[in-house]
């Protein structure tokens, strides 16, 4: 039997209202003489272990005709706003669940006392919930009352953490300061993460690299991410920032801005071995930026012109070396430079450059492959002798001990009366 009543529970009102039940009722009336008025015989008690109604509240009581069906309140959701269910920060909520009920009938907290009607609700101990979600297909019953509770899972969070590459500390366009390992991002993972933007913090004096799994930054993070499952600990990955304006390059896009026109004083970061089979690049006059290779290689590459060489024309990969350039860590394998040489002139052609400028800094850099070129009529190479193919600026090739060229690589002139001269480099 529903006991009695005054009009204080009147969130209770809400869903009443909600379907047209107010329609003739007085503010003194009692919450009986409206179940009365309108047959509300059936009823289902809510509870929140952990979460809360849009009012703050834990508990709700709905009361309904017998006939209906009960309201799942996080998906029917009645036109009032009292029945939403604020999203409890760092969980999901996963569901309504049946109560486990004392031999009276009474519903059990999580320490088996036994909460009893009228009394104060204690969410702190949180209610006994069966295994089984409640089914809200039933068709209520005249005198029917049931009670289900909500449940919550914490979500873990995703943190994304700062790692530095040439400085130790990073600062934002507001002001802000960072230092490796702070946290500059963080979300809450409830299914997969896709990935979230270069652009994390916003600052035109860094560049971001890519995301790590590890603070080191020796693996990076595969998308997308998917929490362990039944991990309730956060997950960290590792977001890497260079000092400086830098091209990322992990596919062809990149080689081409680096072999573009305005290319040769840009910095460039590998993040990858780059196969450029299907690429062909104009040949570079100068080089004056940066090419952190980071171990990694760029392979299949062909280097050419795009047109004929002319009287005093000086044609190789990179061109004049300036003091400024930096080129480590990089290797550039199975490389294909081919130039033509127009009729009645001379030209001088390197595989690799014209020079290097004392300053500029080479460590780890190699090069293997071939370079082909061909002659005209009457025309012949500058340099063209066995020993000055590789590098210019230096009385011969063996000159030059910061750039490694693969042993195998070779140089072959097709002179204008099909014959043929190859020179073969086999030192490693």
């Amino acid at each position: 039997m529903i006991k009695s009543r005054k009009l204080v529970l009147i969130t209770v009102f809400a869903f009443i209202a909600a379907m047209c039940l107010f329609a003739g009722c007085k503010l003194n009336s009692t919450l009986d003489d409206i179940l009365d008025k309108y047959e509300l015989t059936a009823r289902v008690t809510y509870f929140l272990n952990g979460g809360q109604f849009e009012d703050k509240t834990q508990i709700k009581e709905m009361y309904y005709s017998a006939g209906t069906m009960p309201y799942d309140i996080s998906v029917n959701r009645p036109n009032s706003g009292s029945a939403q269910l604020d999203d409890k920060h760092g969980s999901v909520f996963t569901g309504w669940y049946a109560v486990k009920l004392s031999d009276d009938g009474n519903p059990l907290y999580s320490d088996s006392s036994e909460y009893v009607e009228g009394e104060k609700f204690d969410p702190a101990k949180g209610i006994q919930m069966a295994e089984e979600l409640f089914d809200f297909s039933i068709e209520l019953k005249e005198g029917d009352h049931y009670f289900v509770c909500g449940d919550w899972i914490e979500v873990p969070k995703l943190l994304i953490n700062l790692a530095l590459e040439d400085c130790d500390s990073l600062t934002d366009a507001m002001g802000n300061e960072y230092k490796p390992g702070d946290t500059i991002n963080e979300t809450y993972i409830t299914g997969d993460v896709y990935f979230p933007g270069r652009n994390l913090l916003d600052t035109n004096d860094y560049t971001f690299i890519a995301y790590y799994q590890d603070e080191n930054c020796e693996t990076p993070v595969e998308w997308p991410l998917v929490a362990p499952e039944d991990n309730e600990e956060d997950l960290t990955i590792y977001a890497k920032y260079i000092k400086g304006k830098w091209t990322i390059v992990e596919n062809t896009s990149g080689i081409t801005t680096m072999f573009s026109s305005s290319g040769g004083s840009g910095n460039y970061y590998l993040l990858n071995d780059i196969d450029c089979s299907s690429l062909t690049v104009n040949y570079r006059s100068t080089f004056s930026g940066k090419i952190r290779g980071n171990g990694y290689k760029i392979l299949n590459l062909t280097v050419t012109s795009s047109s004929m060489l002319a009287q005093n024309a000086f044609a190789s990969i990179f061109g004049t070396i300036r003091s400024s350039a930096e080129i480590t860590d990089v290797s550039f394998e199975n490389l294909t430079a081919k130039f033509s040489v127009r009729s009645n002139v001379w030209a001088s052609v390197y595989l690799v450059c014209r020079s290097i400028e004392d300053g500029a800094k080479i460590s780890n850099f190699t090069v293997g492959g071939k370079l082909d070129i061909t002659l005209g009529e009457n025309s012949y190479l500058n340099n063209g002798s066995e020993d000055t193919w590789l590098f210019g600026g230096f009385d011969s090739d063996g000159d030059c001990t910061s750039i490694k060229v693969s042993s195998g690589t070779t140089c072959t002139i097709n002179n204008y009366d099909g014959t043929k001269t190859t020179y073969t480099h086999t030192e490693s």
